[in-house]
């Protein structure tokens, strides 16, 4: 039997006794429109390094490898900068829990990276406190820029500290946090005491 139910904009899906909550990417438009033009600018300078590079014979041999090094580093800049903006547009978050396992993924399109977890491990389940009274510090440390890491849950795993949910705010990471305890799968012995307040 499968259900149902939102967390504000994320889905939580229950089938059985395993959970599946996809979490789209909350966009922050001035991160976006820094990295439109950004990329515009990139497009710009990479295509005049390449005509550069391949147009004039003339270029020492050394300054041709600092070239080379430099589009090489470009290249992966612009890359990152073009998944970061996709990541805004279209990503989503996935996390599923079966038997044994927590896995967490980032879905960008058909491109995604999905991590496991085995659950026995897991310790510290909670929510991610605020490490200040500061609104922006402290976001930043839940936050970081463009969205790829942090989260407003976190758990132990070894000597690890695993965050996810980073596109959460803390009412709908409160209620993601409510189906985890309610998951046959977990027991008390996974979650930590740190609690987000009714109605934050």
């Amino acid at each position: 039997m499968t259900e149902q139910s939102s967390a504000g904009r994320s889905l939580i899906t229950k089938s059985g006794s395993n959970l599946q909550i996809e979490i789209p990417t909350r966009r922050n438009w001035l991160e976006m429109g820094f990295l439109f033009f950004w990329l515009l600018f990139w497009v710009v300078t990479e295509y005049s390094a390449l005509v550069t590079l391949f147009h004039y014979d003339d270029i020492k041999p050394g300054t041709r490898l600092i070239v080379i090094g430099w589009i090489a580093l470009w290249t992966i800049g612009g890359l990152y900068a073009l998944l970061a903006l996709l990541w805004q547009l279209v990503g989503k978050e996935k996390v599923s829990v079966t038997a044994n396992t927590l896995s967490i993924g980032k879905h960008v399109y058909q491109l995604n990276r999905t991590k496991h977890y085995q659950i026995r491990q897991i310790r510290g389940l909670q929510a991610n406190p605020l490490p200040t009274d500061d609104p922006i510090f402290a976001m930043n440390q839940r936050h970081n820029i463009f969205g790829f890491n942090g989260g407003t849950l976190q758990f132990r795993y070894g000597k690890k500290t695993i965050k996810f949910a980073g596109s959460m705010s803390d009412s709908e990471a409160r209620l993601v946090l409510e189906a985890l305890q309610a998951c046959a799968h977990f027991d008390e012995q996974h979650f930590g005491s740190y609690q987000l307040v009714p109605g934050t």
